[in-house]
């Protein structure tokens, strides 16, 4: 016998925070053939993030998710940019943040210490000089990044 179960949007985030990579995707996927998919942002974030944070693996996963999203919001944009790095596309992450409406501090630490995790000390210290509001985050990253190519 089969059961309709209504999927609110709260009950929707607290499932796809609590799954690992594996078991979210199943969920999404099952969402998905159902119909239950919310569209809002703030679960299509969720499951954005949960690929972002699994295995580089599921970085395609989640580009085509951020690819297939009609609205993006910074949170958006991070998640991508940071499975971008987790996979090893620096670029591509690049590209993304270079995309972005609107940067926030998060941002540019992300793809600075993304940049300089990949050996592009350059690029990390051109964006380091373009941030409207230095932090320690991204001095660090850069000037760890510095040691090490000594």
């Amino acid at each position: 016998m089969a059961v309709a179960v209504a999927v609110d949007v709260p009950s929707c985030i607290q499932l796809l925070r609590s799954c690992s990579a594996v078991a979210g995707r199943q969920l999404h996927q099952l969402l998905l053939k159902s119909g239950h998919v919310p569209s809002s942002l703030p679960p299509t974030n969720s499951v954005l993030l949960m690929y972002a944070r699994g295995s580089p693996l599921h970085s395609r996963d989640a580009r085509r998710l951020f690819d297939e999203m009609p609205t993006k919001n910074c949170f958006s944009y991070n998640s991508i940019i940071t499975a971008l790095f987790k996979s090893g596309d620096h670029r591509a992450a690049l590209r993304v943040f270079r995309s972005m409406p609107d940067r926030n501090t998060f941002s540019y630490n992300a793809v600075i210490t993304g940049l300089t995790g990949a050996g592009d000390l350059d690029t990390a210290s051109e964006l380091l000089d373009e941030m409207p509001v230095k932090d320690a985050v991204a001095c660090n990253a850069v000037l760890h990044s510095g040691w090490r190519l000594c």
